[in-house]
């Protein structure tokens, strides 16, 4: 695993996360539920968390702040208003139903795998990702959903969703708007699944935009990826394919990044470990970032809890976003919403 330089940096007080949630239908209060029902567990890191009301802040933005008191005694609490970046309105357009939509959806997604994937490349890739990607036609639990995810990934690949783009821009344009209006020690952007896509985009438009070098002078710029199925959409032809696939090569070499990407050998929907680029001619050997973690959940949690979560693959998919019984090798609320900077997250101390 590549590094860069951790640069020594003061306690966090006060945060920004701008998080994007995956290919999901259900809307903010559906987020915000979870985020206080796994608040209220007892955290690894010993630190008290308390999740306020959601606020609609925007058309597609909804916020919530989150206190959170660390264990260490005398420690300061830790401020983050966490700023749900909304796409659900565009997931529901292509939430299909009839049976003629599902019949077009089967053809051009498993037509893709076979003349663009390519089933041989995606088995040499990550085995599980070729079980994964005939799921739907299996019948398995959650076989529709993931044909809906294929079929958003396909129009992706063909830049064929220009909503998405638009709200992209958006959603720079509101990140910079609000660290001009309230500046904060840390601004972190967090995607899970598709969302990781989504926010990993994102990052690299900010990047680009003089207002946001301006503002983060020689701080360089969090992003956490969580279980993304880059393989998705890399592995595909089509403008909107090639325009990610350089995005991801342009956040591999950029100094201004801080970039944590989390997979789990459980999950069926990343491929662990990977460099997103993997399996794509553009992947680049010897790139510094990301800086990848596979998360060791089975460590994390009671065997008879363990037992119970990996029956459900569906299940394994979200523990990014859980609160797990042991402390381990990541903990998503501490890298969120504790005292400790972002950047000293990328390489925790061995045990």
């Amino acid at each position: 695993m590549n590094s860069q330089p951790v640069r020594a940096c003061p306690l966090i007080r006060r945060r920004r996360v701008h998080a994007f949630s995956g290919f999901d239908p259900r809307g903010a209060a559906h987020d915000h539920h979870l985020a206080q029902t796994e608040a209220r567990r007892a955290q690894p890191s010993g630190a008290r968390l308390d999740i306020g009301p959601r606020v609609r802040s925007g058309a597609h933005l909804h916020t919530w702040p989150v206190h959170c008191q660390p264990a260490e005694a005398g420690a300061d609490a830790v401020h983050t208003l966490h700023v749900r970046m909304g796409w659900d309105d565009l997931v529901r357009a292509h939430w299909r139903h009839t049976p003629s939509e599902w019949l077009r959806a089967i053809g051009r997604v498993y037509a893709a795998l076979v003349r663009e994937v390519g089933v041989y490349r995606l088995y040499r890739l990550h085995p599980p990702a070729l079980l994964t990607a005939l799921w739907p036609l299996c019948g398995g639990p959650g076989g529709a959903w993931l044909l809906r995810i294929y079929d958003f990934l396909w129009r992706l690949g063909r830049a064929e969703v220009p909503a998405l783009e638009r709200r992209r821009a958006e959603w720079v344009e509101q990140i910079i708007a609000s660290q001009q209006a309230d500046p904060v020690d840390e601004v972190v952007l967090a995607g899970h699944s598709v969302g990781a896509l989504l926010a990993a985009s994102t990052a690299e438009a900010l990047l680009s935009d003089p207002r946001w070098q301006a503002l983060q002078g020689e701080r360089r710029t969090a992003l956490v990826t969580l279980g993304a199925c880059y393989a998705g959409l890399t592995l595909r032809e089509g403008t909107g394919a090639q325009r990610f696939r350089q995005c991801l090569a342009t956040l591999s070499t950029s100094r201004a990044l801080a970039w944590l990407d989390v997979t789990a050998r459980i999950d069926p929907m990343c491929v662990d470990q990977a460099h997103p680029l993997a399996g794509t001619a553009d992947a680049a050997a010897g790139s510094a970032l990301p800086v990848r973690r596979s998360a060791r959940f089975f460590q994390m949690y009671t065997p008879a809890r363990w037992q119970a979560i990996s029956r459900d693959k569906q299940r394994t998919h979200s523990l990014y976003l859980m609160t797990p019984d042991r402390p381990g090798n990541f903990d998503l609320h501490d890298l969120l919403y504790g005292p400790r900077p972002f950047e000293l997250h990328l390489h925790p101390p061995r045990p």
